[in-house]
């Protein structure tokens, strides 16, 4: 009897574990990789600021966990494969976590290297065939599928997985969409998420300021969005994490503000009286500034002001706007919005809906969550009912 041949296109998140989770099950089949960069999972190395987010306190509760993604399609994703299914599954591939104060979870040693290096011992170990430099160029559906690289090779596999990621990816190219369209999948308009954004307003004299303070993202003057955390300024623009979770709500071709709290814990009425009270024995409001804020931001918010009093500068400080004109583009962006459409997709185990014994995984479906380990841990989601599923038709 034939092994089963299982194909996996892509050797990011979701690809790698997907593949470790089907051999660790013991069938009789081979599980290759099919990976265009020279390495697999490097894109991993980028995340969590290099230390690895796997994934949050908050998937715990898969109903509170909902409101981090745009989609409800990761209900049952992330209701199947909660935190401790997460951290179980991680764990018995040899990683020790660490939690931070939010609620984020790391490799113990703060290090994204850790978890590539766990997987990719795994893969070795199960001797998972990883083909690395190949760049898929076309899919064919018919009793199997068959699968041809751009220097006209060919494989064939029972089962195909593809996770390509996002349009972020290290590994991008715009043959993507071709490729997924011509199996039958409709891919949605994609744009950066999690990612800096472009301001109108001349910033360069406040680059490598870094602040705390509240944003509120406001498309076509109407509230979409509020948080608060880190702000980081440009030469160009805004980020920190902050921003990022901002940009997830950008829409081209609208009017879209930044709004910064600079004094979140105060009401502005407050403000008001701290400066009137600081003036009276400073008497001179831009020293009353220089003794709240960077130097550098004192002169951005004196030069905005036409009166330069506490009532002024106390509205100012509390909602200190910026006109967003553009992002950073994808290759800055740490997410990807848009992708397969997810009513292609059964949220119970990935299949698609319209090939069967075909997989979707990950970034490059229309699913996208906050900043702290969402997106991480629906990428792993994506991979364990994937493989799940496919197991369980294995051994049927």
């Amino acid at each position: 009897m034939n092994k089963t041949n299982i194909g996996i296109i892509g050797g990011g998140a979701s690809g790698m574990l997907c593949a470790i989770l089907i051999k660790k099950a013991n069938l009789d089949c081979d599980v290759t990789i099919y990976e265009r960069q020279d390495k697999i999972g490097k894109k991993l190395l980028q995340t969590g600021n290099g230390m690895c987010n796997i994934t949050n306190r908050a998937l715990e509760d898969y109903v509170t966990a909902l409101d981090m993604y745009n989609n409800d399609f990761v209900k049952q994703a992330i209701k199947t494969f909660d935190l401790q299914t997460c951290l179980k599954t991680f764990e018995s591939l040899g990683l020790v976590c660490w939690e931070d104060s939010e609620g984020r979870f790391y490799p113990y040693s703060r290090k994204a290297t850790t978890v590539l290096n766990v997987l990719l011992k795994a893969i070795h170990d199960l001797d998972i065939k990883v083909m690395t430099n190949t760049c898929i160029s076309a899919i064919q559906v018919c009793d199997d599928f068959s699968i041809y690289t751009d220097i006209f090779q060919l494989f064939h596999c029972d089962y195909l997985v593809i996770a390509l990621g996002g349009k972020g990816s290290i590994a991008y190219n715009d043959n993507i969409k071709t490729l997924l369209t011509t199996v039958g999948h409709t891919v949605s308009k994609m744009y950066p998420a999690l990612v800096a954004l472009k301001t109108e307003e001349n910033i360069k004299s406040l680059k490598g300021i870094r602040i705390k303070a509240k944003a509120t993202m406001l498309v076509d003057d109407e509230v979409v969005y509020k948080t608060q955390g880190e702000i980081q300024f440009k030469e160009e623009g805004i980020s920190g994490i902050a921003i990022m979770e901002c940009s997830r709500f950008y829409v081209v071709d609208k009017n879209n503000y930044i709004e910064l709290d600079l004094m979140a814990e105060k009401e502005e009425a407050e403000v008001e009286e701290l400066l009137t009270t600081l003036y009276s024995n400073i008497n001179n409001y831009s020293d009353v500034l220089l003794g709240i804020f960077p130097k550098m931001l004192v002169f951005d918010l004196v030069k905005r002001l036409k009166v330069l009093d506490s009532k002024h500068i106390a509205h100012l400080v509390k909602h200190y706007k910026f006109t967003i004109v553009d992002t950073y583009g994808f290759k800055n962006s740490q997410l990807t919005k848009g992708g397969i459409v997810t009513t292609e997709v059964n949220p119970f185990s990935f299949e698609s809906l319209v090939n069967p014994k075909m997989y979707l995984l990950g970034e490059m479906l229309d699913v996208d969550g906050m900043c702290g380990g969402y997106n991480l841990h629906f990428a792993w989601a994506s991979a364990y009912l994937a493989a799940q599923d496919i197991i369980r038709k294995i051994e049927e």
